[in-house]
């Protein structure tokens, strides 16, 4: 189940990349490449971390955890607490 799995991602991934890298390669769009290559990478190891069942943060908790500190002081500066 995992083998095919891995490969489905693997072959969905290849012709994504197909099709996209050599117009962004011919257009010289160096910024949207690098972008276009750190989001691809980063989805298809998260996808790979998913498929072995490795357990991925929920970005959520990184968030909230950053912006609690701001909200509770605003509610103060605010008198809203």
């Amino acid at each position: 189940m995992f083998l095919a799995y891995l490969t489905s991602l693997l072959v969905i991934s290849t012709l994504i990349a197909w099709f996209e890298i050599p117009s962004l390669w011919k257009q010289k769009m160096w910024k949207e490449f690098a972008s276009f290559l750190l989001i691809f990478l980063l989805g298809i190891t998260l996808n790979i971390l998913v498929g072995f069942k490795i357990p991925v943060p929920n970005p959520f908790e990184w968030i909230q955890s950053t912006f609690h500190p701001i909200h509770e002081k605003l509610l103060q500066l605010l008198h809203l607490q």
